[in-house]
């Protein structure tokens, strides 16, 4: 068996023969693209995904009270919220100042 390998670089840069740049296309999109293709499909996605742990969370809570879920709960809830108080100002004030 011949394992071809290739590093880091040459996945990303597509350098290697036969290795596909992997960030082709989405080099093809304009800064608005690529920063909508982020929101959608980082930020929103996230938004949904701490909107469901968190609902989890306090299901699991409310079905077995148990103080190691409320501290789990808790700290979820603050790093979820740094998270989207994160993903706002990016989307409030980083990306418009990326669309000029």
């Amino acid at each position: 068996m011949i394992v071809q390998t290739f590093s880091l670089d040459d996945l990303l840069n597509g350098d290697e023969e036969g290795v596909p740049d992997p960030l082709a296309d989405y080099r093809k999109l304009s800064y608005r693209e690529q920063l909508e293709d982020l929101q959608r499909k980082h930020h929103d996605r996230e938004r949904e995904l701490v909107s469901q742990i968190t609902d989890l969370l306090e299901d699991s809570l409310h079905s077995k009270p148990d103080p190691r879920i409320r501290h789990f709960l808790d700290d979820f809830t603050d790093a979820g919220e740094a998270l989207l108080t994160h993903f706002d100002k990016e989307e409030q004030i980083v990306f418009p100042l990326m669309y000029i």
